[in-house]
This record gives structure tokens, C-alpha cells and sequence, in this order.
């Protein structure tokens, strides 16, 4: 009897065609609509983005993203998306995108198909912890090497590694780059003032 393999994820061209409609990541098989912003997370955002882009830009440690998506193509093919996730923020040290737009001639028209390095997820009052904590494993998972989660109703931020225990930092005190972000570095309450 012959078996019938189940693909997960869609073709690169259905993608693209469905972003346009609603913007939506694709995780375990199963597309999950993302929830427009609110005005809290996108300040976040802007003054997470306005304190970082200095340093990585003056020190060419990577390229940044607000908003943006990123897929994980199918193992045997481009063409083919297995997963798509949507940070609010997210960076790829060093030469990597440079590299991947290089290797990659029609990077214009498709979504990135790179991992970044550091991913910033902002927590919105709809958001259930559990499924924040299961985005953050899968992070981890597809290769993002820290992700900071930014809870604004505590003030709060938490920095996740594949090999440390998590950190949860506020008020005073310091987040760090790093050696992703070397120089990097910002009072924790700076990220909630108005």
C-alpha cells in the first residue's frame, strides 16, 4: 500500500498571494492571523528601533527590521513555505542579509527566507502567555539565537537563549546586547516612558 505524505505549509507564490489579503504566520502546519497592532507596541517598536539602529549601524553589526516577516522554506525547495514568522522586531548580524540578498536574486519579490539572530516580540493585551511562550520556543527552535519579550502591562523584559535561563529584567536595570549587540545597552524603563 502506498503512502501518502502530507506536505506542510504552501507554495511560495500562494503565500505571497495570501499575505496581501491578511497577514498571517504559519506555525505547525497552521495558519494563525496575526492581530493588527496597537498603538502601545508599535511606540515600543519605534523606541526599540531608534535606540538600536545607532548602534548597529555604527558599528555594522547587522541589518534591522520593524514588522517584518521571515519564512522557512521546505528543506528540498525555495519555492515551497514550511513556517512564517512575524516579530515586531528583528535583526541578522553581521553580513548575513547582505550575503542572503547576494544569494538570492529575486529577494525583492518574496519574503525573507533567512533566520534572524535576535527576534523582539511585544506582548498585546490579547496575547495568551502560553501561545507567547510556545512562539518563543519555536523561535528558538528555527534558529533565532536571543529573543526579547516586552510585556508592557509589568514593564517588563524578558531575554530567552537556547542555553540559559531566562532573565527577566525592569525598571533599573540594564538590557544588554550582548555579543550580538555589542555596545548596546538601555535602562529597561526607558522602553516604557511616554
Amino acid at each position: 500500500m502506498e503512502q501518502t505524505v502530507v506536505r506542510q505549509g504552501m507554495a511560495l507564490d500562494e503565500y505571497i498571494r495570501r499575505m496581501d489579503e491578511a497577514p498571517f504566520e504559519i506555525i505547525n502546519g497552521e495558519i494563525i492571523l496575526v492581530s493588527p497592532s496597537i498603538a502601545e507596541s508599535g511606540d515600543i517598536a519605534w523606541i526599540f528601533m531608534n535606540l538600536l539602529f545607532p548602534v548597529v549601524t555604527s558599528n555594522r553589526l547587522g541589518s534591522l527590521f520593524v514588522e517584518s516577516t521571515f519564512v522557512l522554506p521546505g528543506p528540498d525547495n525555495s519555492k515551497w513555505v514550511t513556517g512564517s514568522r512575524k516579530p515586531d522586531l528583528m535583526l541578522f548580524s553581521g553580513e548575513r542579509y547582505p550575503d542572503y540578498k547576494l544569494a538570492n536574486p529575486g529577494w525583492r519579490k518574496r519574503p525573507v527566507a533567512l533566520v534572524p539572530d535576535l527576534v523582539v516580540e511585544i506582548v498585546s493585551p490579547t496575547d495568551r502567555m502560553v501561545n507567547v511562550l510556545k512562539k518563543i520556543a519555536l523561535y528558538l527552535e528555527d534558529g533565532v539565537q536571543a529573543v526579547w519579550v516586552v510585556e508592557p502591562e509589568n514593564q517588563v523584559v524578558m531575554v530567552y537563549t537556547l542555553m540559559a535561563i531566562p532573565l527577566i529584567l525592569s525598571g533599573d536595570q540594564i538590557l544588554t546586547g550582548g555579543e550580538l549587540l555589542p555596545g548596546f545597552s538601555t535602562p529597561v524603563h526607558v522602553l516604557f516612558e511616554d
